[in-house]
């Protein structure tokens, strides 16, 4: 089967402009995600949601993968193709399992998810955090889905910021 072009730009932090306005206070709060499994940030277009995840990335000492979602990422085989690229930029060779198994079409996508998470275990030690910036991109039921099993199933020492513009559809009670 031939491999997909992914658009390596999804995985490119922001650069941030000279004149930004540096928002302290909200990058200590940002600063406790890595002690919890989820952190949202959610506000209208123009608050600066970007800005200060950008600042956060170049400060944060942890492996770290952007995601850029945009409307096409609703297709749940790319939006996990493109988790899996996202994660091999910071552990080469990481997810062979999961894409292997996404490429057959037999496969559950909760397999393909339970194989990523096993797999996220063990090739990192230490914290990781992935950002999944634009999630209001997202209108596709089963990518919320495999977000929430995701949520439900995550090691403790993954985690995830969501940006976006409105709440997502997500069992953020838990």
């Amino acid at each position: 089967m031939k491999k997909p072009l992914l658009l390596h730009t999804k995985f490119l932090i922001p650069r941030l402009r000279p004149d930004h306005l540096p928002r302290p206070r909200l990058q200590r709060q940002l600063g406790v995600a890595l002690t919890k499994k989820l952190a949202l940030v959610s506000a209208p277009p123009g608050y600066g949601k970007t800005t200060l995840l950008a600042s956060f990335a170049q400060v944060v000492d942890v492996p770290l993968v952007w995601y850029q979602l945009d409307p096409a990422d609703n297709d749940p085989k790319v939006f996990l193709r493109y988790l899996v690229e996202g994660l091999r930029r910071v552990s080469p060779g990481f997810g062979q399992t999961a894409l292997t198994l996404l490429d057959d079409l037999e496969a559950q996508i909760e397999q393909v998810l339970s194989v990523l998470l096993n797999e996220v275990t063990v090739a990192f030690e230490r914290e990781l955090l992935i950002i999944l910036e634009d999630y209001h991109c997202i209108d596709h039921a089963e990518v919320h889905r495999m977000l929430d099993f995701v949520l439900r199933h995550q090691p403790p020492q993954m985690h995830l910021v969501i940006s976006t513009r409105v709440e997502p559809p997500l069992s953020l009670a838990r």
